[in-house]
C-alpha cells in the first residue's frame, strides 16, 4: 500500500510537465486515425463481388517525434505514490500505442492490441469471469426472443439524421450552454455518428432508430465531450482532457451505462455489442475477415454495407487473414461491467463523490487513487459537465441498493416456485 504523502511544489511542477507533455503528444498520434479505411476500400470490396480481402493502405505516421516526448516524460516521473502510477502508465499507453501503429498490417500488432484492450477472455476482476463469457450468455438470451415482437410497435421506424440532429440540438445547447458542439449532418464519414471536443457529425444517408437519438445524447455528449471539457477545465493535470488507450474501456464502460441507466439502450444495441466481442474472439481463433464477414455479420446486419463496416472495425490495423486483429472492440462489454461494479461497491459507502470521479476526465478506473490523491490537496476541479442521473444520484443510488439485496436471494428457489408456469 503507498504511503499517503503531501506533494511539495517542485514536485507538482515536475508531475504537471509530464502531464504537458502527454498532452503534446496526444494532439500528434492517434490510433484509429493512423488505421483508418477510406470509403474506396469498401467500394473496391464490392465492385470485387466480397470475394477478396480488401486492400486498405495506411498514411504514414512519424512517430521519432513521440519517443523523444515519452523520454522527456518518463525523467520527470520518479517517485512513489499513486498519482506516479498514474502517469507511468499514461506513459505505457501513449508507448504501446506508439508501437501498436509502428506494426499496422502485422501479426505483431495484436500483440500490442492485447496489452492495450485484452481480449474477449480476458478476465474481470472477480478472476473468475469475462466479456468473452458474458457476450455468449446474452447472445443465448437473445436467441429467445423474437427481436420482431420484443420492438414492438418500435420495428421498422427510421428517423433521418435531420430529426436525430433537431431532437438533440435543444438538449445539448440546455446542457453545455457556451460550450456545446456543433452537430453537422455528413456524407464523408462511414460510421452513423462521429464525436469530437467540439462537433459531432451525423452520416447524411444513415437510417437511425428510435433510440439512436437519446443513445447519441448520453453516450457522445454526456460521457465523451463532458470528460473532455472536464479534463481540461483543471489548472493543472490537463492530462486528463486528453483521450488515450488505456481509458478506452472505462470510458465506452461510462458510455453504455450511461445509456442503460438513462433508459436508452435495448437489445438490439446489445446485441451490437455482444456480436462485437463474438466476432473478435471468431478473429483470433483463426477467421479471417471474408470468414467473419460472410458467415458471420451478414446474418447479423441489415445490410451488407452494414456488415462489411462492422467486420471492419475488427480488422482494421491487423492481419486479414486471421490471428491478429484489433481487439478494442472487445471492450465495450467490459468496460461496461467494471464501471457497473465500481458503482455497485461505492454507492453503498454513503460517499455519494466517488462516482463523481467518473467525470473528472479522461480516465482509467486504476487511475482514481491518485485523482482521490489530488483532489485532496486541492489540485483539481470539481466536472461541470455531468450527465443527469450523476447530478441527481437518487434512481442511480435507488437501483443499486436494491440490486445488492437481489444479489442475496437464490435464484434457483424462486425459478423453481414458477417451473410450471415457465415451461
Amino acid at each position: 500500500m503507498k504511503v499517503k504523502r503531501h506533494f511539495s511544489d517542485s514536485e507538482i511542477e515536475k508531475l504537471d510537465q509530464a502531464s504537458d507533455i502527454f498532452v503534446e503528444i496526444g494532439k500528434s498520434i492517434g490510433i484509429l486515425n493512423s488505421i483508418n479505411w477510406g470509403s474506396d476500400v469498401a467500394d473496391r470490396f464490392f465492385a470485387k463481388g466480397a470475394k477478396e480481402y480488401p486492400d486498405p493502405t495506411y498514411d504514414p505516421v512519424e512517430t521519432e517525434k513521440v519517443w523523444g516526448l515519452l523520454d522527456r516524460a518518463k525523467a520527470l516521473i520518479s517517485g512513489e505514490s499513486e498519482v506516479h502510477d498514474w502517469l507511468r502508465r499514461i506513459h505505457y499507453s501513449f508507448a504501446e500505442a506508439t508501437r501498436l501503429i509502428e506494426t499496422r498490417g502485422t501479426t505483431e500488432f495484436f500483440e500490442h492490441s492485447k496489452n492495450i484492450y485484452g481480449t474477449p477472455s480476458s478476465l474481470f476482476l472477480d478472476d473468475k469471469t469475462s466479456a468473452l463469457q458474458l457476450a455468449q450468455s446474452l447472445d443465448g438470451q437473445f436467441d429467445l426472443f423474437c427481436m420482431r415482437s420484443l420492438a414492438g410497435d418500435h420495428h421498422g421506424l427510421s428517423f433521418t439524421a435531420e430529426e436525430v440532429r433537431d431532437f438533440m440540438l435543444p438538449k445539448i445547447k440546455e446542457h453545455f450552454g457556451d460550450d456545446a458542439p456543433v452537430i453537422e449532418i455528413s456524407d464523408e464519414i462511414s460510421a452513423k455518428a462521429l464525436a469530437t471536443t467540439n462537433i459531432i457529425k451525423l452520416r447524411k444517408d444513415a437510417p437511425f432508430s428510435d433510440l439512436d437519438a437519446p443513445q447519441l445524447l448520453l453516450h457522445e455528449a454526456h460521457v465523451h465531450i463532458a470528460t473532455t471539457l472536464n479534463g481540461r477545465a483543471h489548472k493543472r493535470f490537463k492530462v486528463l482532457g486528453t483521450a488515450h488507450a488505456l481509458t478506452t474501456k472505462t470510458q465506452e464502460g461510462i458510455c453504455v451505462f450511461s445509456e442503460m441507466i438513462g433508459g436508452a439502450i435495448d437489445p438490439f444495441r446489445m446485441r451490437r455489442l455482444t456480436n462485437r466481442v463474438l466476432a473478435v474472439q471468431m478473429a483470433i481463433d483463426g477467421a479471417d475477415f471474408l470468414d467473419v464477414y460472410h458467415n458471420f455479420y451478414r446474418e447479423r446486419s441489415k445490410s451488407d454495407r452494414e456488415a462489411y463496416e462492422n467486420t471492419r472495425r475488427i480488422f482494421r490495423g491487423g492481419s486479414l487473414k486471421g490471428g491478429a486483429p484489433f481487439t478494442k472492440d472487445a471492450i465495450y462489454l467490459e468496460g461496461l461491467a467494471r464501471v457497473h461494479n465500481y458503482l455497485r461497491v461505492s454507492i453503498p459507502t454513503g460517499q455519494l463523490h466517488y462516482p463523481n470521479y467518473l467525470f473528472y476526465g479522461k480516465l482509467d478506473l486504476d487511475d482514481i487513487p491518485a485523482l482521490k490523491m489530488l483532489d485532496e490537496q486541492q489540485l483539481l476541479t470539481f466536472p461541470k459537465y455531468r450527465p443527469p442521473w450523476i447530478e441527481d444520484m437518487r434512481f442511480l443510488a435507488t437501483i443499486i441498493s436494491y440490486q445488492s439485496f437481489l444479489e442475496k436471494m437464490d435464484l434457483n428457489a424462486v425459478r423453481e416456485a414458477y417451473k410450471d408456469v415457465l415451461t
